[in-house]
């Protein structure tokens, strides 16, 4: 894994039975919602050039093809975040909405990833909370919106 592959761990969880991982732990991009985002600016091309091969293998063993990732990539895209259940950890539900710079790339993300029964059943209120910050953020980032990032991307 590349050191600019790395996804920050910003606060753990608060519960007594935390699911969390250390700061600046290196998780392959394919293993996570926020992973999903921030290559949604690339090319396929772009991204298989970008992701080792070795990172679509999940601890399980299971490989997460490659067009899979892309179709995964394209809809977080349209839809403004990505949540699934987590493949890396069994019992959590993770989410994710993006973060924009001006240009319509995704340089970060809002993620959180709670405990798989209470992130299916607070799925709306999660999403809601998250992408409505991180399009705050977006915003102050001087980022117009979906229709801002569609009209760059016609030119």
């Amino acid at each position: 894994m590349r050191p600019w592959e790395r996804l920050q761990v910003r606060r753990g969880g608060l519960r007594p039975f935390r699911i969390s991982s250390s700061v600046g732990e290196l998780v392959p991009i394919p293993w996570t919602a926020s992973g999903r985002l921030l290559v949604s600016h690339l090319s396929e091309a772009e991204m298989l050039d970008f992701i080792p091969p070795e990172d679509f293998i999940l601890p399980s063993g299971r490989r997460i093809e490659p067009a899979e990732f892309i179709a995964q990539v394209r809809q977080a895209a349209k839809d403004g975040f990505f949540t699934f259940n987590s493949e890396v950890e069994n019992f959590t539900h993770c989410f994710a909405a993006p973060i924009y710079q001006a240009d319509g790339v995704c340089i970060a993300t809002l993620c959180l990833v709670p405990p798989r029964e209470d992130g299916l059943r607070n799925r709306s209120a999660y999403l809601e909370s998250l992408v409505g910050a991180s399009r705050e953020i977006s915003e102050k980032l001087g980022f117009g919106g979906v229709q801002d990032r569609a009209n760059r991307a016609s030119v």
